[in-house]
């Protein structure tokens, strides 16, 4: 997973905003002196000023700013990679249980 996948997955933890507003957060809604960032809304909520972590900060500020928004390129495309390494995971995660009982019955 790149740097920016791993920011973008903490912020989804941490600020618990949609999807799409994390994924539309541009450099200029991010304040990193008083570490708060600005939500525009996707649907009809109102926007809101939300705190980052200095974990979170720091995360940030590992990436380009290049360009205008903080995440770039297709959200579904990423969503789709997403689902299936969790999937994945998942399988690896069921198949060690699935050994562990195994070994107990053994």
């Amino acid at each position: 997973m790149g740097k920016k996948h791993a920011a973008y997955i903490q912020g989804l933890k941490e600020l618990g905003c949609r999807p799409g507003e994390l994924w539309q957060l541009r450099w200029v809604d991010v304040d990193f002196g008083s570490r708060t960032c600005n939500i525009t809304p996707e649907k009809e909520s109102r926007a809101r000023q939300l705190r980052i972590s200095a974990k979170l900060i720091g995360m940030l500020n590992t990436l380009s700013k290049k360009e205008a928004f903080v995440s770039v390129g297709d959200l579904d495309v990423f969503a789709k990679w997403f689902y299936l390494k969790r999937k994945k995971i998942a399988g690896l995660a069921k198949q060690s249980q699935d050994q562990e009982d195994w070994l107990q019955d053994f």
